[in-house]
């Protein structure tokens, strides 16, 4: 009985607790976010029995408290786990999310939701987590003006939300459906907010979100494709967010039909997104150059502004040195937009010869990957017929 009383917390004893394990924990970076979105989580783990009693679950939370301050790294990392695994007992994970609601003090609803951010990176916590109601709460978290809700719980937020809906088509309904997009623009175009990160995270769910078919559309009657070519030029020499632009950008246009794709290719010169594509094609980011390469494969394939990016300085220099790229998809989108600029261009085509792409793209035809020969004996073709 004393045992059960014991566990049986309030609101604001779980939520002070796990701020506790929040601040030696709180080590989610950017870098660690791109590297789970590479290396997708395909591990499948055995929940714990319910119908037996571990041993840790006898240590109370004040004695847990104090081994979270363990000098020894490995006691300190323990103490963590039981707690955060004590979190997401049916009573405690309630209790949890109940602290993040609007009706509660700022004070504790902030260490809630950075509490509940921690809960959130592990992939087996989120079918639980949807369940008891979390991207609600953090949804209206995100939505928050409040003065006393402060840039960093709202960080942690984004970051939990991007979690929660990543792979997941009918979680991004659920949050376009909650009000999310208002707030997504709020805070991007914000000149107030000063929390980098915080506009990253939320780029994140704006990312996240153009993935999906047919949400893009979505996007594109809420305006957000101004934002995103504005960002990408304001946020140019960050080591990520234009990349993530961009590549917004090119999903939105490669899915809606040619005719949409086109009032919104046309709308993208307004904000000077040729220039932002020459000086991103000559930078050294592979993945910023792939992008900003395959977003002038739009333009060019469509037929907007072709012959402004035929008429870019260097262009076949540009070209010829991206198909010596070691990275074979950043050739494949080079040797598609080739084939498209040289068609029935005698200039274009002259200038190809002259200054060495043709032998480039002769190279192509050794290598070990079917799309790029293909694509490399179709530019040929076009070279030939001419």
């Amino acid at each position: 009985m004393g045992f059960n009383k014991e566990r049986s917390l309030n609101n604001a004893e779980i939520a002070c607790f796990l701020t506790g394990v929040a601040a030696i924990l709180m080590g989610y970076s950017v870098y660690s976010h791109l590297k789970s979105v590479q290396d997708a989580n395909n591990q499948t783990k055995k929940p714990p029995s319910k119908s037996e009693t571990k041993i840790e679950d006898s240590i109370n939370l004040k004695s847990l408290a104090y081994l979270m301050q363990s000098p020894n790294a490995n006691i300190q990392s323990s103490a963590a786990k039981i707690v955060l695994e004590r979190a997401m007992s049916a009573s405690q994970l309630c209790s949890i999310i109940t602290a993040c609601g609007e009706d509660q003090p700022m004070d504790i609803r902030s260490k809630s939701l950075s509490s509940l951010q921690l809960l959130t990176r592990k992939e087996g916590n989120k079918a639980a987590l949807l369940e008891a109601g979390a991207l609600n709460v953090l949804v209206d978290a995100l939505k928050c003006t409040d003065s006393d809700m402060k840039e960093v719980t709202q960080r942690y937020v984004a970051v939990a939300i991007c979690d929660l809906i990543q792979g997941s088509d009918i979680n991004k309904y659920k949050i376009i459906g909650m009000g999310i997009l208002e707030s997504i623009k709020r805070i991007l175009t914000s000149k107030e907010i000063r929390n980098n990160e915080l506009k990253y995270w939320t780029l994140m769910i704006l990312y996240q979100i153009s993935l999906s078919d047919p949400l893009p559309h979505i996007l594109v009657e809420n305006g957000f494709v101004s934002l995103l070519a504005k960002m990408a030029r304001l946020t140019y020499g960050n080591t990520n967010m234009p990349k993530f632009c961009m590549q917004s950008l090119v999903r939105i246009t490669a899915n809606v039909d040619v005719a949409e794709a086109k009032i919104i290719l046309i709308e993208l010169l307004e904000y000077d997104i040729l220039e932002l594509i020459s000086i991103c094609l000559r930078g050294d980011d592979v993945e910023l150059i792939y992008w900003a390469a395959g977003l002038m494969h739009e333009f060019v394939i469509k037929d907007v502004a072709a012959d402004k990016f035929r008429q870019i300085r260097g262009i076949h220099t540009i070209l010829s040195g991206l198909l010596s790229a070691e990275e074979m998809y950043v050739s494949r989108v080079i040797l598609r937009t080739i084939k498209f600029m040289a068609y029935g261009q005698d200039k274009f085509l002259q200038e190809m010869v002259r200054s060495g792409m043709v032998k480039k793209i002769m190279h192509c035809l050794s290598l070990n990957d079917d799309d790029i020969r293909q694509w490399a004996v179709l530019c040929i073709h076009v070279v030939a017929g001419q």
